[in-house]
């Protein structure tokens, strides 16, 4: 490290190439940021006093690397919001030395800062950044502007801005505010340094990085450039699945992503905090190799292909399985996605059909659409939805599901809530004051029930929520019904299931008395809800009034058609636990929590190992013996905590050969550092495990 260099210096160092990663976030400086570093430069430019004025530190790592002309890169950490805008204000100066006719001006700028001069085109410029940026700045060190830029680039938008600042009257006071930069520079030696704790010490403070930019950093930091390339070709696959597009905006749901997907692999939800979805990323996908990080990237990608299809069910191509994920969508219950990800991809892996997979979907749906409309609390459901999967036997796959939903209790009371306890909730339960979603999911699910020409509620301006009794009733009402019904449907009924209904006409039948809402005619076009074609108004049609009587008929008649919407599962208690009794593949283990093992079989073989950490013993040690090359085994003592120092660990483990690890972990982490092993091992399809009856 050295402090406070020139920054001028650092800039026209030859044969240079300052190379910012792809996996770093885009250059995103606004114009305020903009605007102060040019204030900045200005005022120290107009100013006498000798002193340099510190722009903060640059980070970069030296790579043992060349392009054909032997330009030198320089790997940049942390730095590439300033050293760019830097860049695009000596652009500014070539273009007024241009404008001027100052050539000497243009060519020691140009060929100081801005260009390797005598390079080949991939090293010819001094800042290589990533993707568009790229052919932004070349397109403005050409100082051609007659022609239009193809594409979009934050460079071209703030070179704009400081252009404005640097005119053929100060160029002279913005060069000399250049030259009395200074940074502070840290150089890190590739190998040794570990730029990641240096980066997140870098960013601990000020404008924060977010979690998705500290993983992404994370992943890629200790890659060569080259893989660095070719890995993030598939990174970006992963970040464009996780766009939501609604139709008024998109959004990014990366971070909640990669929060499902530790869900999914652990079995246990990251806190909100910040960085606990950061930290417990790097806690279960140890940095070994890039072999290794590639192959956590591309199972990401996998997964994220199902993700995209989640939040976007447009992009399923199966109708049937498509409008499932849109209801599911309008839930809006997010804590269900971990385990949709994984039957999605047992699905796609054809270890269930299509039938049962759209069977789950509903199952899930009727899981949690019950548990909503009776108020149950959801903290209970986020950890036992994570760990779902663990206990569906694939031999008996939406029964297994189904009988593990029903049996789980909560204080003492089934999870998956009755027929009665959703009737006597849901008959008086105010369903129009809250999320419009909500209620638009009820009667839209109602209305299309086998409906071959399914309505679409959703974004549609003509069809919007009707009160049959009115929220203001016209005198006709009162003057109708008997005042214990009038106060009954006005304070109690009013906003519930068997008062409201879906209508074209809203506005048109208004506050009416219910006589005049059926038959109603207006403009010669037909408005009543006798002439309506939709489901919810068929029993409207031939109703002669409207009370307490026809509000709870009507909701007899709803909740009939709830129930085969919404089921309550039935199923069949003798099903057979294949899976939990049965020899079953290492890969195929389900939850292992409280369950003993009967034997475990290994190439062929008996062993004797009666429970879970005797298994994590046995093939720790089957690891132990086959790392001997120097690299297996230094990669397997990082990703899983082995030290050959019991005093480092809490409850030491013994393995082998003065080998220890940490035995104080609950069994779904064992199990999964047990099947990472066996896949590193290569033996996934040579160790059986048979769980006891007992």
């Amino acid at each position: 490290m050295s402090t406070r260099p020139k920054t001028k210096k650092f800039l026209s160092l030859v044969d240079i190439q300052f190379v910012i990663p792809a996996y770093q976030r885009n250059y995103e400086w606004d114009y305020e940021q903009c605007h102060q570093l040019i204030q900045d430069i200005i005022k120290v430019g107009t100013s006498t006093d000798p002193q340099f004025h510190f722009i903060g530190s640059i980070v970069y790592i030296q790579e043992d690397v060349f392009t054909t002309d032997d330009i030198k890169e320089l790997v940049v950490i942390d730095g590439q919001q300033r050293i760019t805008t830097i860049i695009l204000i000596y652009i500014a100066l070539c273009a007024v030395g241009k404008e001027l006719d100052n050539f000497e001006l243009v060519d020691r700028i140009r060929d100081r800062y801005l260009i390797n001069k005598y390079a080949d085109k991939e090293g010819r410029l001094k800042l290589k950044p990533s993707d568009n940026n790229d052919k932004a700045l070349s397109y403005l060190i050409q100082l051609d502007f007659d022609f239009d830029f193809e594409g979009n680039s934050r460079l071209l938008e703030n070179f704009k801005f400081v252009q404005k600042f640097v005119t053929k009257e100060n160029y002279e006071i913005i060069e000399n505010g250049l030259n009395k930069l200074s940074f502070v520079e840290i150089i890190l030696e590739k190998g040794i340094d570990n730029p990641q704790k240096i980066f997140e010490s870098l960013n601990s403070t000020g404008k924060n990085l977010s979690e998705g930019d500290l993983i992404r950093n994370y992943i890629f930091m200790n890659m060569n450039i080259g893989d660095q390339n070719r890995v993030y070709k598939i990174w970006s696959l992963i970040e464009n699945s996780c766009i939501q597009n609604d139709l008024n905006e998109s959004r990014s749901k990366h971070i909640e992503f990669i929060r499902d997907y530790i869900t999914l692999k652990s079995g246990d939800v990251p806190k909100k905090q910040r960085l606990k979805t950061y930290e417990s990323f790097k806690e279960l996908f140890k940095w070994t190799t890039t072999d290794n990080m590639e192959n956590t990237v591309e199972d990401l990608k996998k997964y994220a292909v199902y993700y995209d299809k989640i939040i976007n069910p447009y992009k399923e191509p199966d109708l049937e399985i498509r409008t499932q994920l849109r209801y599911l969508l309008k839930l809006d219950k997010v804590i269900a996605i971990p385990f949709v990800l994984q039957v999605y991809d047992d699905y796609k892996n054809k270890i269930i059909n299509k039938i049962e997979f759209i069977e789950v979907l509903e199952t899930i749906q009727s899981f949690l659409w019950r548990r909503f409309l009776c108020g149950r609390q959801s903290s209970f459901i986020v950890a036992l939805l994570a760990k779902l999967r663990n206990e569906i036997n694939i031999k008996d796959y939406v029964p297994s599901l189904q009988k593990a939903l029903l049996s789980k209790l909560e204080k003492n009371t089934p999870v998956f809530p009755s027929n009665n306890e959703v009737r006597n909730i849901l008959k008086i339960k105010n369903i129009y004051k809250g999320q419009t979603r909500n209620v638009n999911y009820l009667l839209e699910r109602l209305e299309n029930f086998d409906n071959e020409e399914p309505v679409l509620i959703d974004n549609n301006p003509k069809i919007t929520i009707e009160h049959i009794f009115p929220v203001n009733p016209a005198k006709g009402w009162e003057q109708s019904l008997n005042k214990k019904d009038f106060n009954l449907l006005k304070n109690k009924y009013l906003h519930t299931l068997g008062n409201l209904t879906l209508s074209g006409n809203n506005g048109k039948l208004g506050n009416r008395f219910f006589l005049d809402k059926r038959d109603l005619q207006s403009e010669g076009k037909e408005c009543g809800y006798k002439y309506s074609r939709l489901w919810l108004n068929k029993h409207l049609a031939s109703l002669e009034k409207w009370d307490v009587e026809e509000v709870d008929k009507r909701f007899d008649l709803l909740f009939e058609r709830f129930l085969q919407i919404w089921k309550l599962p039935t199923v069949d208690s003798q099903i057979k636990e294949h899976i939990t009794f049965e020899e079953t593949n290492i890969l195929k283990l389900g939850d292992p929590t409280g369950k003993k093992i009967d034997y475990v079989l290994f190439k062929g073989k008996k062993q004797s190992i009666k429970n879970l950490t005797n298994l994590y013993t046995f093939v720790l040690r089957l690891a132990l013996e086959d790392g001997k090359e120097r690299d297996f085994k230094k990669s397997l003592l990082e990703r899983f905590s082995i030290h050959s120092d019991d005093k480092k660990l809490k409850n030491a483990l013994f393995i082998k050969d003065g080998y220890y690890a940490e035995a104080k972990i609950n069994s779904r982490t064992k199990l999964f550092r047990i099947k990472e092993v066996v896949k590193m091992l290569g033996i996934t399809d040579e160790i059986s495990v048979k769980y006891s009856l007992n």
